[in-house]
């Protein structure tokens, strides 16, 4: 008996030594010399990590510090964080083993979390996260786990809780000794104080955050603190007051006084300055951190000329800003598609790998005779289990790409994982079983459509929309969606009818034929549209019966809602 353990642990250190290939101690080097670029060069440092291509090989140790790495340059050079699969073992390892880092690998699998947009899961890793900052003593990471907490519930429009959230971080790095940390907590604050029409609050808040910005002079957050100000003032009407604090941010401020700018010539279209709020645009023109200042220049100049009774201009630019506005969020789905094929491969070499892990083993095996068939058995169970663990981890991660593939046309997707299936030696007997897999991936999609536009009905950004079309007046020449108001109708449409996104694309709509077709879904009627746009209801009708041509839509019965809706 002893011997034949004997061979089997013999028989164990050989199977290992044969999994500890070349190529992954190649690639554990790699990670060890990013490591120490990540100051120096982090450009290159992130190069580095992501030339690793075997994560899943990784020993949790050396995962780990993967991850963490990642993490730190996603801090550093806004990378993207790495997938929620490789920080989820990263995070049971550092808990198990109680690394310092633990409560950091908790921070960024919750960030990672978010930008999956699974909130529920990013919301409880931020509250273990913060608790084991807090059992350390480490202040100020406690204080940025607030922070990104209360991004969570700025994400879902409750600004009271996200106005608590940030007045815990502001208190974790006043203890921390971050006054600048704690000082951009606060606006945080104050921000969230304005969003609940608290206005008072939020502006006693933003100038405390001032006053914390002017004790460590730091000119670029006082320059910021009196744009928050001039914002207030300018939500106010309160122009005169606004003015005067745009233009002490643009002096205090340095090179990046573009927002300021963009701001003060709002306060002069207002006072229908024209020739100052146009020379203010021309300044903001300079390039930015911002990136939807060149995007609102223009909407800027279309409210200017607009005003001005210049409509021929004023169209001019507003088809020049709905272009820029269409053409960023192609980019960002484009950007988002790119990610989702990215895990999406990650997820089938993982899969692959696995199943070539167990060919080899199964290859060694079959050169042994007698007492290995205890070491075959127990490998091949252990292969199942495995197999079984990831296939429920895929499952959930084909969810998710499933959802985003239906914003993005990527049937095509759909069918690699179809072939998965049909790669099953226990499925090439039995075709009958494909309809079932059919069938279920047909219900839910049926589902999912039917989710997306419960979350489209319940959404705040329709309450929004619907209660500016009926509380303004009918006559306003002024367009009642701000930059940020369309980006949020244009996501929640993105989320909820993926179909009408893509029949869009395929018509070739003008921009502004675009909008409307987006604005129907709305239901508000030729008046309501209107109003929003600050055109006439003929203007309105007009572009409607274009979409109808375009459409092949002849039925008068059957409306632009109706017709979407059915898609």
């Amino acid at each position: 008996m002893d011997n034949i353990k004997s061979i089997i642990v013999l028989l164990f250190f050989w199977l290992a030594a044969g999994c500890t290939s070349s190529e992954i101690q190649k690639e554990v080097s790699l990670i060890n010399q990013a490591e120490s670029l990540l100051q120096s060069d982090p450009h290159q440092a992130h190069a580095l990590l992501d030339s690793v291509k075997y994560p899943g090989d990784l020993s949790d140790k050396d995962l780990t510090k993967w991850c963490l790495s990642f993490g730190k340059l996603a801090d550093s050079i806004h990378t993207e964080l790495p997938w929620s699969y490789y920080l989820e073992r990263s995070w049971e390892y550092s808990h198990k083993k109680k690394l310092p880092e633990c409560a950091t690998i908790g921070l960024y699998l919750g960030r990672s979390y978010m930008e999956e947009k699974d909130v529920e899961k990013a919301m409880k890793v931020y509250l273990q996260a913060l608790d084991i900052a807090l059992q350390r003593k480490d202040y100020n990471l406690a204080g940025y786990i607030s922070s990104y907490s209360a991004d969570v519930y700025e994400f879902q429009y409750d600004y009271l809780l996200a106005k608590d959230k940030y007045l815990q971080a502001a208190d974790y790095f006043k203890q921390a000794g971050n006054k600048r940390s704690e000082g951009l907590a606060l606006a945080e604050v104050g921000k969230m104080y304005v969003f609940s029409d608290s206005i008072d609050a939020g502006l006693q808040q933003i100038l405390n955050s001032k006053r914390i910005f002017e004790s460590i002079n730091n000119k670029r957050c006082i320059s910021l603190s009196y744009n928050h100000i001039g914002n207030v003032y300018m939500y106010l009407k309160k122009y005169d007051l606004a003015e005067e604090h745009f233009l002490k941010s643009i002096e205090i401020g340095d090179d990046e006084n573009s927002s300021s700018y963009l701001a003060l010539a709002g306060v002069y279209t207002n006072l229908s300055q024209w020739e100052k709020a146009l020379d203010c645009l021309e300044k903001a023109k300079k390039p930015s951190l911002n990136k939807n200042v060149q995007n609102d220049i223009f909407y800027h100049y279309y409210l200017i000329y607009n005003a001005q009774g210049k409509y021929k201009e004023a169209v001019s630019y507003l088809d020049k800003y709905v272009d820029l506005i269409a053409g960023s969020t192609k980019t960002r789905n484009k950007s988002k598609v790119a990610s989702i094929e990215n895990r999406y491969r990650q997820s089938k070499y993982q899969m692959d790998n696995i199943q070539l892990k167990a060919d080899k083993a199964q290859l060694k095996l079959l050169g042994v005779l007698g007492l290995l068939l205890i070491v075959i058995v127990f490998a091949y169970f252990r292969s199942r289990f495995s197999k079984k663990i990831y296939h429920q981890r895929l499952e959930l991660e084909r969810k998710n790409v499933s959802l985003s593939k239906l914003q993005g046309n990527l049937e095509a997707y759909k069918e690699k994982i179809r072939s998965t299936f049909q790669a099953s030696e226990d499925d090439l007997d039995n075709p009958n079983i494909y309809l079932d897999e059919i069938d279920e991936m047909i219900l839910i999609t049926q589902q999912i459509k039917e989710q997306r536009i419960l979350l489209f009905k319940k959404s705040e950004i329709v309450k929004l929309i619907t209660k500016l079309s009926y509380n303004v007046k009918a006559q306003s020449n002024e367009k009642q969606l701000s930059d940020s108001i369309w980006i949020d109708i244009i996501s929640i449409i993105e989320l909820a009818f993926p179909s009408v996104v893509k029949k869009c694309e395929e018509v070739k709509f003008t921009p502004t034929e675009k909008v409307l077709c987006y604005l129907s879904l709305f239901n508000l009627g030729t008046s309501g549209e209107a109003t929003l746009l600050g055109v006439s209801n003929d203007a309105v009708n007009k572009h409607r019966q274009r979409i109808r041509k375009k459409l092949n839509l002849t039925d008068r019965n059957l409306g632009l809602f109706q017709y979407f809706c059915k898609l």
